[in-house]
């Protein structure tokens, strides 16, 4: 199916405060023009995206970004000294193999077990052999030949190992701990400190640097002369990965992390001066640029460690640009190496241009600890945080269930007792408010209800799976599936939906289901959707069967605005809710990642694409992506009769999360 064009939208947020209208443009995105290519490990959360995971190669303006490999499992990527070929690790599992690559992603080669590459520098300077953990100490492995040669050094874990510049000597850690160097016969030539990790030769051959300290405990970076000596401190509180040389030998760059208070930079100290630079606050993984010029590393984002920006510095800490962004695709960074040369032609096409939307309100309430969903008013919005009880780190939490009302600039917060393993599934309406809670102990559901404004009370009604006297529902596998569909909360036990009827008493009522029912799917205005065997079936509160459509398997659907929508592949069908009547066929874009559809109403769809944001208008086919300022992660959104609300992580803002709402007159 041919790709549907695109335009982008781009949201024009309210300021709620002052950060939010300054996130965006707190620091530069325009790209540098450095020499060079970079090759990196690309990660994504999401799994149904997974094919997206793997290694990348781009210049370092950013043109010409590709993609080499197609595994979650590679990683720490290391170029041959011709810039031709990349070393990487491929997990599988508890094992590990060694593989070589063409920079153009042809020619995969394995050669052999290994247990890590962190903090290595595999390639021997002429290109010929590569060295590395494995072989109960070091494995050497003749590309010529393709001879594989142990080194015992008898230990079986990974500290890293590095060639001198002439080729003659490897730098490796013995089963002691002890920094040594060994000739390629195997041949212990020296130790150079009784404990020590994660060498790296200088340029000359002349020093090597390392991180002193016993395994993950190496902390103190430090540098020895190679012929023996005694190691001088450079830094303390030195992240547990290799130190990196400028191309002079007269710097090093290094990663700091600190525990408490918990911090992660990147820094740069001159070794004749001791001064010693901050290049980013919030950086981890970094490379020099062939010429020493500039330096790329990771900046953290609104994902934290799952994967990171690339952004570009001089070595004095000015000239930061931002190399790479999670928007479109959502992928992030964990790993790269810096070369000389370029990537083949073939750039990737220019991102489409923009268009605007109008919000007329906003909120910053920060991270979030679930999906926003419907309210028991269309021109509200809930949201879950969860807030510690009391010393944080027990991780016992209390969640706190959030309807923001943006005409009247209102928030309505519940506030759960204390859960020892937090909220799953949650739902409001006008008088109730539920979640599920699973017992990772035992495997036990339980399904709490309170009333709106109530905080830390004990529910007016709960059910548990696994009870025989469990009220009105009685013994029961598990609960799941918690849906509202704005005035009525409804959830499923195996083989039965329950409405839980509110009143005097709050109890839970059967809904008859028909016999190939599977599972709850969505509720909205008084109507059910159920996926059954070979479809999906519209029921109303009585279980009576409106309507029915087929679709293959593995699709997903939404109910909104009286219609039913169904993802098939990268097509969406639309039908009457009540009546199954066919109404639209529309094709869904899908070249930043498998599209999701979150929500829909009577006139539109949303739904992502990677990290894009597509709104899609049913009476035309218009497809429309939502420009976010500062991205990071993937959206969501609810539309209701009012208008879209939408929540999206800003990227590096101390206070992260975004709600906005956009009214109906002001969609395009």
């Amino acid at each position: 199916m041919r790709e549907p064009r695109r335009t982008l939208v781009s949201v024009i947020a309210i300021c709620v405060a002052a950060t939010m209208c300054a996130a965006g443009a707190a620091e530069s995105r325009s790209q540098l023009t450095g020499g060079g290519k970079l090759v990196l490990v690309g990660v994504n959360l999401d799994f149904e995206d997974a094919a997206q995971a793997g290694l990348y190669v781009m210049n370092a303006d950013g043109s010409g970004r590709r993609q080499i490999t197609h595994d979650a499992m590679d990683g720490a990527p290391r170029w041959s000294p011709d810039g031709h070929s990349v070393a990487f690790l491929r997990e599988n599992g508890l094992s590990a193999r060694l593989m070589v690559i063409r920079a153009d992603g042809t020619k995969p080669r394995s050669l052999g077990s290994a247990l890590n590459l962190a903090g290595s520098s595999p390639w021997s300077r002429d290109g010929k052999q590569l060295a590395w953990d494995g072989c109960g100490g070091l494995c050497i492995y003749d590309l010529r030949s393709s001879r594989r040669t142990p080194i015992a050094l008898g230990r079986d874990d990974a500290w890293g190992v590095a060639w001198s510049p002439d080729g003659r000597e490897l730098a490796a850690t013995d089963a002691s701990d002890h920094l040594v160097l060994v000739n390629t016969a195997g041949r212990i030539l020296r130790v150079l400190s009784t404990a020590g990790v994660y060498p790296t030769w200088s340029p000359d051959g002349k020093q090597i640097a390392f991180l002193a300290g016993h395994g993950n405990d190496a902390n103190k970076l430090e540098v020895v002369p190679a012929v023996g000596g005694r190691p001088r401190l450079i830094a303390k509180n030195a992240l547990s990965t290799a130190p990196s040389w400028s191309p002079d030998g007269r710097r090093l760059l290094y990663a700091e992390f600190i525990l408490r208070p918990f911090s992660s930079s990147v820094r740069v100290v001159n070794l004749a001066t001791h001064k010693n630079i901050l290049i980013d606050a919030s950086g981890g993984i970094a490379r020099w640029s062939p010429d020493g010029a500039e330096i790329a590393y990771g900046h953290g984002g609104a994902r934290g460690g799952w994967g990171q920006d690339i952004w570009m510095s001089q070595p004095d800490g000015s000239g930061r640009r931002q190399l790479t962004q999670e928007f479109p695709t959502g992928v992030t960074y964990k790993d790269l190496d810096w070369t000389s040369g370029s990537v083949p032609p073939g750039s990737p096409a220019p991102p489409p241009q923009l268009l605007s939307l109008t919000a007329t309100a906003g909120l910053a309430p920060g991270f979030l600890d679930g999906p926003i969903g419907r309210a028991g008013t269309p021109d509200s919005v809930v949201y879950r945080k969860d807030i510690s009880c009391g010393d944080p780190d027990a991780e016992i939490f209390a969640a706190t269930l959030n309807v923001w009302t943006p005409s009247s600039a209102s928030t309505a917060t519940s506030t759960a007792a204390c859960l020892d393993f937090g909220a799953d599934d949650y739902a409001v309406t006008p008088t109730l408010d539920a979640w599920i809670e699973q017992n990772g102990l035992d495997g036990t559901y339980t399904l709490s209800v309170m009333r709106p404004g109530t905080t830390e009370a004990k529910p007016i009604a709960s059910w548990m799976s696994g009870q025989n006297d469990a009220p009105d529902i009685g013994w029961r596998a598990s609960i799941s599936n918690l849906v509202s569909d704005g005035s009525t909360l409804f959830f499923q036990t195996p083989g039965v939906v329950w409405r839980i009827a509110d009143g005097a008493a709050v109890h839970a009522t059967p809904t008859p289901l028909p016999a190939d029912a599977t599972n709850l799917v969505d509720a909205d205005n008084g109507l059910i959707l159920i996926e059954a065997t070979n479809g999906f079936a519209v029921l109303d509160h009585d279980g009576a069967v409106l309507s029915r459509v087929p679709s293959p398997t593995r699709a997903s659907a939404r109910l909104g605005g009286g219609l039913l929508a169904v993802v098939a592949d990268t097509t969406l069908h639309v039908y009457g809710a009540a009546s199954g009547t066919p109404l639209h066929d529309l094709p869904l874009a899908h070249a930043s990642g498998v599209p999701r559809l979150l929500t829909l109403a009577a006139s539109y769809a949303v739904y992502v694409s990677g990290i894009e944001l597509h709104l899609l208008r049913f009476a035309d086919g218009t497809d429309q992506i939502i420009n976010l300022p500062g991205e990071a992660g993937e959206p969501q959104a609810l539309l209701t009769s009012d208008g879209l609300f939408i929540a999206y992580d800003s990227g590096y803002s101390a206070n992260s999360t975004r709600i906005l709402f956009v009214p109906s007159a002001n969609l395009p």
